[in-house]
């Protein structure tokens, strides 16, 4: 059985644990990783295996926001207002931010788990039963959409594309 030999470079700038502590907070907070490299004046690579070392070391459960265009807490609040306001629908919202329809629906994922696109009652026969007996029935479409938890306008074309 072979003994696992000490490595003989130089030690890592991430042996230490301020240094490990930090790289994670960095990371947390959002940081680019090329601008984290060149803090530690290290490789890409090398933050990247640090970063596994302080996910095992401490159990934190780092990750980067995947959302970090909404990291900016007006943007964020004015995104959620939008969404919960029933006015827009996730086109009209990802085109006043210049971003994307599947970032805007991620950043809302953190606060509105629910959060459901417009083939997920299409492409599902008793959701879109239970969606045209609810209008059928009278139901104001600000209730069958907070049912279905979608925007006003994606109800109105889920509606159009039922009645097709």
């Amino acid at each position: 059985m072979q003994t696992k030999e000490k490595r003989s470079g130089p030690k890592s700038v991430f042996d230490s644990e301020e240094n490990l502590k930090e790289l994670a907070s960095m990371y947390e907070s959002g940081c680019n990783m090329e601008d984290v490299a060149k803090h530690f004046q290290v490789s890409l690579k090398s933050c990247y295996r640090a970063l596994e070392k302080a996910r095992n070391r401490y159990g934190m459960n780092l990750r980067k926001p995947s959302r970090s265009f909404f990291s900016d807490k007006k943007k964020f609040d004015k995104l959620v207002k939008m969404y919960r306001k029933n006015k827009y629908s996730m086109e009209e919202i990802a085109k006043h931010f210049g971003v994307s329809k599947t970032t805007c629906y991620k950043a809302l994922q953190d606060v509105e788990p629910k959060v459901r696109f417009a083939r997920t009652i299409m492409g599902d026969e008793e959701k879109r039963a239970e969606f045209l007996k609810m209008h059928n029935e009278g139901f104001s479409m600000q209730e069958i959409t907070e049912h279905f938890h979608i925007c006003l306008a994606t109800g109105y074309r889920v509606l159009s594309m039922i009645k097709k």
